[in-house]
């Protein structure tokens, strides 16, 4: 719409502007927008499908770690699903689960990892279709009680692995693998086992996983006692890490 103002015409009229420039009417063309760099069906699609993502994730990843999460996961999360979009949303089918992150992309916790704990982070690799877990062992050379803050009265220690699937079709997330170690002492001489585990790929009526998002997550519980049922992890301490999210379409 266009109102006459002062003698001088101003604003649109179908696909042309009137405007006023050093006391003068100018007229031009109404501005287009670039269709070949303005996408924005396609950039709400990517952040629409990153949050359903997330949120589907989170609910598992929170419940997993105790509900000791960082405070910015959620976001980290969202974040990492909108950059890596093309690397799971492809046309064409793929038969290898490949991994689209690493483990320092999305922080469970900001103060500790497991590597403080155990020398290095645990790790998983899927090849040919067979997915491999390794746990190194805990030694107390690895660990100042006093730098991380291990909460007081901890007699044992337990890790567990968690492996959890989202799928297109249904736009859910669930656990399709967990495991928990024996309970170890925590003591100078007292040496936990490394672990190597081959969880199967399956969904839980046992079916093949052939597409999807995978993601690994790893935690150490600590307790007061070998009995006890209640976790004397916290904020300040809550070793995890994920150890990667990977995609098969």
């Amino acid at each position: 719409m266009a109102i006459i103002k002062n003698g001088f015409i101003r604003g649109r009229v179908g696909n042309v502007v009137y405007k006023v420039v050093d006391g003068k009417s100018v007229v031009t063309s109404l501005p287009r927008r670039n269709k070949e760099n303005f996408e924005p069906q396609e950039q709400h699609g990517k952040f629409a499908l990153a949050i359903k993502i997330s949120s589907r994730f989170y609910r598992q990843l929170k419940e997993f770690n105790l509900n000791l999460v960082s405070s910015d996961l959620y976001n980290k999360l969202t974040s990492f699903f909108v950059t890596r979009h093309s690397s799971f949303m492809i046309d064409e089918k793929t038969f290898e689960w490949k991994k689209i992150g690493e483990s320092s992309d999305l922080p469970m916790t900001k103060k500790i990892r497991p590597r403080h704990m155990l020398g290095s982070d645990p790790t998983m690799t899927i090849e040919d279709g067979t997915c491999s877990i390794f746990i190194p062992h805990f030694e107390l050379r690895f660990f100042s009680s006093n730098h991380y803050r291990m909460p007081q009265g901890v007699v044992s220690m337990q890790n567990a692995v968690a492996i959890f699937h989202y799928d297109f079709e249904s736009e859910s997330a669930v656990p399709i693998y967990h495991w928990e170690s024996e309970r170890y002492n925590l003591g100078l001489y007292d040496r936990s086992s490394s672990f190597v585990l081959t969880p199967p790929l399956v969904d839980n009526a046992g079916k093949l996983l052939e597409d999807g998002l995978l993601l690994a997550v790893f935690n150490i519980r600590t307790y007061a006692h070998h009995e006890s049922m209640a976790y004397l992890n916290n904020k300040n301490f809550n070793p995890s890490v994920i150890m990667g999210v990977w995609a098969r379409e």
